[in-house]
C-alpha cells in the first residue's frame, strides 16, 4: 500500500504541476465568504483528514471573522460523484452519487454555503482498492469527471476541484487546484502514464 507519492506517480505529479495542470490554490478564487462545503476522503493516513480540515479553515483567514465549515468525508470522496467512477461496486454502493448530491444539495441550502470544494487526495485508499497502484492518471481524468458532474447537478454554485498530495513526512502534504484547459492541453503528451 503507496502512503506517499513514489515512482511514476511522483514523475507525473511533477509532470502536472510543470505544465500548470496543478496550480497552488488561491482562497480568493474559492469564494469562501460564506463558508465551505467539501466533499473529501475519510483517509487519515499520515494526517492527511486532519490536514485537509486545516486547509479548509484556513481558506476563509482574512475572508470570514469566523470560519464556517462543513466537509463530507467518504472512502474516495469526490472520485465517487461521476456515473464513471471505478469505486462504484467496489467501495461505494451503485447509487451512491445520486444519495450523495442529495445531501451535498441540502446542506449547501440549510447551511447558506455559496461554493462546492471537491477535495481528494492521493495516494488514496479507495483507489487503490479500486483500480490498484500508480493510478494518478485515471484519478485526475475521475477527477475532472466529478468536477463536471458536480457543476451539472449544483447548476449556478461555483465547484472547485483540488488534490492533496502526500510527498511524505508532517509537513509534506499541499493542496493544489486543477486546471481542467491545461489538462486538456497536456492530455495527448500524458497519455504514456496511463496504467
Amino acid at each position: 500500500m503507496a502512503e506517499v507519492l513514489t515512482g511514476r506517480d511522483l514523475d507525473l505529479f511533477q509532470e502536472l504541476k510543470r505544465r500548470q495542470v496543478l496550480k497552488p490554490v488561491s482562497k480568493e478564487a474559492l469564494e469562501p465568504r460564506d463558508g465551505v462545503l467539501g466533499f473529501g476522503c475519510g483517509d487519515d493516513r499520515n494526517g492527511r483528514m486532519r490536514d485537509m480540515c486545516r486547509f479548509h479553515v484556513d481558506l476563509q483567514d482574512g475572508v470570514r471573522e469566523e470560519p464556517k465549515s462543513f466537509l463530507f468525508a467518504w472512502p474516495g470522496g469526490p472520485l465517487a460523484l461521476t456515473p464513471v467512477s471505478p469505486l462504484t461496486g467496489i467501495i461505494v454502493s451503485g447509487n451512491f452519487m445520486e444519495e450523495a448530491f442529495f445531501t451535498i444539495k441540502r446542506m449547501m441550502h440549510l447551511g447558506g454555503f455559496a461554493s462546492f470544494l471537491l477535495h481528494a487526495h492521493y495516494p488514496c485508499l479507495a483507489v487503490e482498492a479500486a483500480i490498484g497502484k500508480d493510478a494518478l492518471f485515471q484519478t485526475m481524468n475521475v477527477l475532472f469527471a466529478a468536477k463536471k458532474c458536480s457543476k451539472e447537478t449544483l447548476l449556478e454554485i461555483p465547484v472547485a476541484a483540488l488534490c492533496q498530495f502526500d510527498l511524505g513526512g508532517d509537513d509534506d502534504k499541499k493542496s493544489y487546484y486543477l486546471d481542467r484547459e491545461y489538462w486538456n492541453a497536456a492530455y495527448p503528451e500524458l497519455l504514456p502514464y496511463y496504467k
